[in-house]
């Protein structure tokens, strides 16, 4: 859904605005979340899925607005940003679920609270944040996910977002396979695990802080150095069964998702059109989508 619906979402903040369409889509992220928390069968559980996907795939809207409001030296910082917002999010979390879950032994619960922290996230956008002022009025008429994809006609944005594309399914795939693979060489429980992506956050999230006082000038450069530093962890993982080493690898991939995740839009923003910022970006976010359906298949396949 978020595969489809990223580049019509950046297409519609070109031409309406970033505001607008933030808004909208957090109100579709309300409803869906009210949908899941009394879903009690599978196929209105993958409809407010469906519906989240379609509404709530709007990072690259909040890519193109700190494009917008940031200078070119500036991006790495401005997607930092968004890196640690998501950091204390994948800390807080899953925390907040696993304690709730625990509790009332139930997903309406959680789910509640999901769409009550969304509502608070909607109406701060339509209360404080103002529309970023854009130079040139966007160009576009029509609104068509294929014609998002012709941005890739572009040399640089192609070699951009097939580095997205891989990164992002060697990312998925670990994510999803990662506690498996844990419980079965360290016996490591749910709980074990569970303070395990909280180490993981908050590596990421000091890292990424760092990154806002100090990314790379050259942001290839920051993009180069992050791939390698995870090429490391994982070649660390595989090769030494030992847990403490385990825990120092993921040094190395804490450092590398922060410098990629912050480095690579901010490079992509250079190549971008001024007027097609939020297309662009959705084109880009969209890859990442489809890297997050191939990633768990191939993994769990090989």
């Amino acid at each position: 859904a978020q595969f489809i619906a990223s580049p019509i979402l950046g297409q519609l903040s070109d031409k309406y605005g970033r505001k607008p369409v933030l808004i909208i889509s957090k109100l579709g992220t309300v409803i869906s979340y009210l949908l899941f928390a009394f879903s009690f069968n599978y196929s209105l559980i993958l409809l407010s899925r469906l519906l989240d996907g379609f509404t709530g795939g709007n990072i690259s809207v909040a890519r193109a607005y700190i494009i917008d409001i940031t200078k070119k030296e500036d991006r790495a910082k401005g997607m930092a940003i968004i890196g640690i917002s998501f950091g204390v999010g994948f800390i807080l979390g899953p925390a907040i679920g696993g304690v709730l879950y625990s509790i009332y032994n139930t997903h309406t619960v959680p789910a509640i609270v999901a769409g009550c922290f969304s509502l608070i996230a909607l109406v701060l956008t339509a209360t404080l944040l103002k529309e970023a002022k854009k130079t040139t009025p966007s160009t576009h008429n029509n609104i068509k996910i294929l014609s998002s994809f012709s941005e890739l006609k572009s040399r640089p944005i192609q070699i951009i977002c097939l580095v997205q594309l891989l990164f992002m399914i060697i990312f998925a795939g670990f994510e999803t396979s990662f506690s498996i693979f844990t419980n079965r060489l360290y016996q490591f429980s749910i709980k074990d695990n569970s303070w395990l992506f909280f180490y993981t956050g908050i590596l990421s999230l000091i890292f990424q802080g760092y990154i806002t006082q100090r990314p790379f000038k050259n942001l290839k450069t920051g993009v180069i150095t992050g791939l390698l530093s995870v090429s490391l962890s994982f070649a660390m993982l595989s090769l030494l069964n030992n847990m403490y080493l385990m825990l120092f690898s993921l040094v190395f991939f804490g450092l590398g998702i922060g410098l990629v995740l912050t480095h690579l839009p901010a490079l992509l923003s250079l190549h971008a059109d001024q007027n097609k910022t939020g297309e662009v970006m959705g084109v880009y976010e969209a890859t990442g989508s489809l890297s997050r359906i191939l990633g768990p298949l191939l993994t769990y396949t090989l």
